[in-house]
């Protein structure tokens, strides 16, 4: 037994030491320098979770008493359960310290899957070593999000396919986690299994058990949808499949634009001079591989997936995150020609890593060390301000942001939980009692002369000169363009 590991161990020694050193540095900086939660994924994640506790309600997440219809319930659940079940830890610790978990066990499913690729242990661990360095993917690893959760699905799935159970497991994460985008895997698998019967590669008994096994596992998971569709109807229906996913492909919602070139401009920027090695790669994939069908859809499993992103209209970057294994596999693949030339091989795979270690853009600017997701912003400083002395807050948006949202709302460029939030969300977190935003002086001018006393106010500097000289509030704390006032 101990030899088997020890052999183990020897074998993908370089993968296990770059995990170990890269987890432990990103480790440390998260321990060393927490820093508060960060607006958007972080803040609302973690807010939403924990009032799913509070309200004793799991079917969906949960903001401000109201549930979030949009998102399924695992990824808020997950985060608020590891801050409560780690009592005597700050949450900023705990929670992120999970999502770095989380992605070193991507990684480790990243290089099981090419290395049943390449069958060898050179490629998988320059993969996932390229795509550890991407700067989507160091981001990633120390924040809250889904899309961890939605490539560890997928994988998962990939990987343990022919094991009902664990491929139930983990199709259930991904949809649980990102709703009708975790199915992917599931359209995926059912072309391949088609492709194959079709070829005659295949029998029929071997391809109606794996059809009947998808059709099974989807259907399972396709229960909650309907569940949820029965419960909240035409709500549902609107804000979950029509607004989240059919109005995030057709049209630019919200503030997410970008041209058509958008995530290819993207790709060059995370990979830099990888780029022409990544295309390169994809040619030599295709004629190394177009005869052995099964090594080809694991080679290409996640091209169609960046493919699709290029066809939608809304532009996120975290959307490229599920494909940066595929591109950081594309990247290395010219290694495999030279793969029946042992010694040449390895030659090119240290220049490799050479290569990467001196030009690698976000090496050169020490990203591990010197990026964080937040700063102790203003907002997180009034929040924290007003917690103590305040029993209700109103947010007025600065005039630029203000301006902004009704320019979006002219366009029709706006879903129904979109004013849910207002800028900065981390504000409800850390005030810890009822917020509201205001888009509109009028809506906050008529809240203000309903306030009650103890009743807080936040403005920008835009807005300051307004309501200075109002005797009816006084100024509690200020930090750079934001202020906050208490009603007398």
């Amino acid at each position: 037994m101990t030899r088997r590991i020890f052999k183990i161990l020897k074998k993908h020694f370089i993968f296990i030491l770059f995990v170990i050193i890269y987890s432990t540095i990103l480790a440390h900086k998260l321990v060393a320098y927490p820093t508060p939660f960060a607006d958007w994924d972080e803040s609302l994640y973690i807010q939403s979770g924990n009032e799913m506790f509070e309200q004793n309600y799991y079917l969906f997440p949960v903001w401000q008493e109201k549930p979030w219809l949009d998102k399924p319930p695992l990824v808020p659940f997950i985060y608020a359960s590891t801050a409560k079940l780690f009592v005597g830890v700050e949450p900023e610790i705990s929670t992120r310290l999970l999502s770095l978990s989380v992605s070193m066990l991507v990684l480790f499913f990243a290089y099981l899957l090419y290395r049943r690729v390449a069958d060898d242990t050179i490629v998988p661990t320059l993969t996932v070593m390229i795509t550890a360095f991407t700067p989507i993917f160091i981001q990633r690893a120390q924040i809250i999000n889904l899309d961890i959760f939605l490539l560890l699905g997928w994988l998962g799935y990939l990987l343990f396919f022919r094991n009902f159970i664990l491929g139930l497991l983990f199709l259930g994460i991904a949809v649980f986690s990102k709703s009708l985008i975790g199915f992917y895997p599931v359209f995926i698998m059912l072309f391949y299994i088609f492709y194959q019967f079709f070829q005659g590669k295949i029998k029929h008994e071997k391809f109606i058990k794996d059809f009947k096994k998808i059709s099974i596992q989807a259907g399972i998971l396709l229960l909650w949808f309907i569940a949820m569709l029965l419960l909240y109807k035409g709500v549902f229906w609107k804000q979950h499949i029509i607004e989240s996913h059919f109005n995030r492909v057709t049209s630019s919602i919200e503030f997410h634009f970008g041209e058509r070139t958008y995530y290819l401009d993207l790709v060059l920027e995370q990979f830099a001079f990888m780029f022409s090695a990544i295309i390169i790669g994809f040619f030599i994939i295709i004629m190394k591989y177009y005869k052995d069908t099964k090594k080809l859809l694991l080679a290409l499993f996640f091209l169609p997936w960046f493919l699709f992103l290029n066809l939608t209209k809304t532009k996120i970057f975290w959307y490229l995150y599920p494909a940066i294994p595929q591109l950081a596999f594309f990247s290395i693949a010219p290694l495999l020609v030279l793969s029946h030339m042992k010694k040449l091989y390895w030659i090119a795979a240290v220049m490799f890593i050479g290569i990467v270690m001196y030009y690698w853009p976000s090496l050169n600017k020490n990203i591990l060390e010197k990026t964080y997701a937040s700063v102790n912003d203003p907002h997180y400083e009034l929040s924290i301000a007003a917690r103590p002395r305040c029993s209700y807050l109103n947010v007025l948006l600065d005039q630029s942001t203000r301006e902004s949202f009704t320019t979006l709302e002219k366009a029709n460029l706006l879903i129904t939980t979109t004013k849910w939030w207002g800028n900065h969300p981390s504000i409800i977190y850390y005030f810890g009692k009822n917020t509201t935003f205001f888009y509109t002086t009028n809506d906050f001018n008529s809240a203000l002369a309903k306030s009650k006393i103890n009743d807080c106010f936040i403005l920008a500097e835009s807005d300051l000169k307004q309501y200075s000289q109002d005797d009816t509030i006084a100024n509690l704390k200020s930090s750079g363009s934001m202020h906050l006032f208490i009603k007398k």
